[in-house]
């Protein structure tokens, strides 16, 4: 990477390449830069810039290609945790603002779905909601059943539902599993 940077957003884009984007560098700095690591040609470019510098987001390709950047927050010490939410074009490198999550949060899991849509769970919000590409908007899906999770991970199973597993509470980690379908 030309910007060392931690906790920052990785996302696969469809055609191999991979879409790196905000974080944290070593001078300890909230980045909006964005870079683009070719695997066949072993190297990273620059691409546009986020909106917003974020840190401890998500993101998820929808079924167009478009990414969609969600969340985190904008400081080093979390507090201002962010709803808003980008969509990259990789055809153009481009970022343009999109519709916000219904809740802000950050260090959360996103997983896109069968049908396009984009699942958002855990972080510092309990409530479990989709971005529905038929209408561009957030939605709440599920409330609370597994309580507060940081760091869970979200993993689309063959049958197009989401296993949500481990994470953080105020407990310790998390060795529970919870299943999401549509």
């Amino acid at each position: 990477m030309s910007v060392p940077r931690v906790p920052f957003g990785v996302v696969r884009l469809p055609d191999g390449r991979i879409l790196v984007a905000g974080g944290t560098t070593t001078e300890k700095q909230v980045v909006a830069s964005a870079e683009i690591y070719d695997p066949g040609a072993g190297q990273f470019t620059s691409t546009g810039s986020l909106l917003t510098t974020r840190r401890k987001h998500a993101g998820a390709v929808l079924s167009q290609g478009t990414v969609l950047i969600m969340g985190g927050t904008t400081d080093r010490s979390d507090s201002t945790v962010l709803h808003s939410t980008e969509a990259f074009d990789p055809a153009t490198g481009h970022f343009q603002p999109s519709a916000p999550m219904r809740f802000p949060r950050f260090k959360f899991a996103a997983v896109s779905l069968l049908d396009g849509s984009i699942l958002v769970a855990g972080g510092s919000e309990e409530t479990v909601e989709v971005f529905d590409l038929r209408t561009g908007q957030f939605m709440a899906v599920a409330n609370g059943e597994q309580g507060l999770r940081l760091f869970p991970t979200a993993t689309l199973l063959a049958d197009g539902s989401v296993l949500i597993a481990g994470g953080y509470s105020g407990n310790g980690s998390q060795a529970t599993l919870w299943r999401y379908s549509r």
